[in-house]
């Protein structure tokens, strides 16, 4: 192994040189991450960090509700649509309050709020971040002895994972609303029936895993990462932006591969109820 690195560093390994910098990142951003989840409950200590994070809390969750309520309810209309038409062909309609409850608490009511909201945290937070690095606020910051992670990342981090169960919520209730609606034109059933139905297939095992556990994942995720790519840049003001489209397609797929990991992993611990 040691033969190898000096080869990698002579230049006579061109495979080993391109991944020798891709573990050194990785390795520095697992580090970056295990001290941001160290300083969170550390943020509460101090008023200023306090007041930081509520204020990011107003920034990256109320401000991102208008967003959340349309996609929730525009993503409600379509999959009552197409359910209803299933549902119709093999004449269970009465299902059709529960398998959109399902769907939406599952998969497209965490997931898409935190694609469609989780984008719009990592893009504000990394490049607000990243303006600071390369103006060398970060740095003075440093030099009156104030850690970057405990003052910028863990209050962000903290708002997201506040936050984005909260959305995951309003996407969901959003939802059901843009359901219902089809449910009352084209099958003709009631608000109530409609909701009486959808609410009793719900259960501790549908919406502790999905609505609080899952977008609690997903906003550490996007918050730390987020911060991780701001305080990272280097360049001047262009690797502001690119920092920025890097931060949204990272945030993006590690949602993706998180959402696979967190249901995986609550599918084993409680199988879903059958029909």
């Amino acid at each position: 192994m040691k033969a190898a690195f000096e080869a990698a560093a002579e230049g006579r390994s061109p495979r080993l040189l391109r991944v020798v910098p891709l573990l050194a990142e990785f390795g520095e951003a697992t580090l970056f991450f295990v001290k941001t989840l160290a300083a969170l409950p550390r943020v509460a200590a101090r008023k200023t960090r306090l007041r930081e994070m509520v204020a990011q809390i107003d920034h990256l969750g109320v401000a991102a509700l208008p967003i959340t309520h349309i996609t929730g309810f525009i993503a409600g209309l379509l999959l009552g649509v197409q359910t209803k038409s299933t549902l119709k062909e093999f004449g269970i309609t009465t299902l059709f309050a529960q398998m959109l409850t399902l769907a939406l608490v599952r998969e497209i009511g965490p997931t898409f709020v935190a694609l469609i909201a989780g984008g719009r945290a990592a893009s504000g937070i990394t490049s607000e971040l990243a303006t600071m690095k390369v103006t060398q606020q970060v740095d003075a910051m440093r030099a009156l002895g104030r850690d970057p992670i405990e003052s910028l990342s863990a209050p962000r981090t903290l708002a997201c994972v506040i936050a984005f169960p909260v959305l995951s919520l309003a996407g969901v209730m959003a939802g059901m609303f843009g359901g219902m609606l089809v449910g009352m034109s084209y099958l003709h059933q009631s608000p109530t029936y409609f909701f009486h139905q959808a609410l009793a297939i719900l259960d501790i095992r549908e919406v502790l895993p999905n609505l609080v556990v899952k977008p609690a994942v997903f906003g550490l995720l996007i918050g730390a990462v987020s911060s991780y790519l701001g305080l990272k840049s280097e360049g001047g003001t262009r690797a502001v932006g690119g920092s920025t489209v890097r931060a949204v397609v990272t945030v993006t797929v590690g949602v993706l591969i998180a959402d696979y990991l967190v249901g995986e992993f609550f599918r084993r611990l409680w199988p879903p109820p059958p029909f």
